[in-house]
C-alpha cells in the first residue's frame, strides 16, 4: 500500500501493533468474503486487539 494508513483510512503511525491490526482487520475482510473460512484464531486475535490486548502486544 505504502500510503501510511491503514486499510480503514486511519492514520498509522507504522507500529508493530498498528500493522497487527491492520493485517488482521484485511482477515476480517476475507473472513466475510469467503463465508468463514480463516481460522478462529484470526478472529480471536482481532478481538483481542480490539480491546486493547496488551498481553499480546
Amino acid at each position: 500500500m505504502g500510503t501510511g494508513k491503514d486499510v480503514a483510512g486511519r492514520q498509522s503511525s507504522g507500529s508493530a501493533r498498528n500493522l497487527i491490526h491492520s493485517f488482521l482487520a484485511v482477515v476480517a475482510q476475507v473472513d466475510d468474503r469467503t463465508a468463514g473460512q480463516v481460522p478462529a484464531a484470526a478472529g480471536a486475535l482481532h478481538l483481542a486487539a480490539s480491546r486493547g490486548g496488551a498481553g499480546f502486544f
